[in-house]
């Protein structure tokens, strides 16, 4: 059982993430990254490089030569910046922002190359829906460290649960979803069942209560031709189905 001061540690591990993708990044400041400018001989020789006679080489030429050079060592580097910062920021949004799994935009991403997968192979694939009941009223009555921490508590159990499947995302809704590529419902049916009882084992504990997991499934076939949202609502459906039962 997981103790609530997991989810202060989390929380501080998501505050340097947030730091990290906000504007400058560490890697890349403006004054740690930019490089020292071109020194007067390596001006001179990318000049000579580019065709300008020896003889031709004035003090004029020379000074405009430096600004171009520098002007242009300039804009290399705004665009290595810019480079560096859009893979900061896409590697930020395949990321939930609190849990240690896919990010929903990943993980529909993902949901759009299993049905292409599908198209191309005919291997049956399945999407699995996880939805944690009562969270809220959990929240409302408990506190947000107990809601929290179950949350942490359920996502890191899936991560060591189910490694031999796809990805792992948080959907939102108190619902993951795990993609099982090559596997039809058949077969992922009795680990739906199987997971959903072990996932009850994720608890937290505070002030001596424990607090744990209440978990439903669903599932739906991903078939060729359907869009990741269909297929997600399939499976929603059935989710829905058993969190009222």
């Amino acid at each position: 059982m997981a103790d609530v001061g997991g989810v202060h540690r989390y929380r501080s591990i998501t505050d340097r993430r947030a730091a990290d993708h906000q504007g400058g990044y560490a890697q890349t400041s403006r004054e740690q990254a930019k490089p020292s400018p071109r020194t007067e001989e390596q001006i001179k020789d990318a000049t000579f490089v580019l065709g300008v006679p020896r003889s031709e080489y004035t003090p004029k030429v020379e000074e405009a030569m430096t600004l171009l050079f520098h002007e242009m060592d300039a804009l290399r580097w705004d665009l290595d910046v810019a480079r560096q910062r859009e893979g900061h920021l896409l590697a930020a949004a395949d990321e939930d922002s609190f849990l240690p799994v896919a990010s929903r935009r990943a993980f529909f991403r993902s949901l759009r190359q299993a049905v292409t997968h599908v198209e191309q192979t005919g291997d049956p694939s399945t999407l699995l829906l996880l939805g944690l009941r009562d969270m809220e009223s959990l929240r409302i009555t408990h506190g947000v460290a107990v809601h929290d921490g179950l949350f942490i508590a359920v996502a890191e159990k899936l991560v060591t649960d189910v490694a031999e499947a796809g990805p792992i995302g948080y959907l939102g809704a108190a619902t993951f979803g795990v993609l099982y590529n090559v596997s039809d419902r058949a077969e992922i049916e009795e680990t739906a069942k199987l997971l959903s009882a072990a996932l009850a084992g994720a608890s937290v504990r505070l002030d001596g209560e424990g607090y744990h997991a209440d978990v439903a499934w669903g599932l739906a076939a991903i078939n060729a031709g359907q869009s990741p949202e269909e297929i997600y609502h399939a499976a929603d459906q059935e989710l829905r189905s058993r969190l009222r039962g």
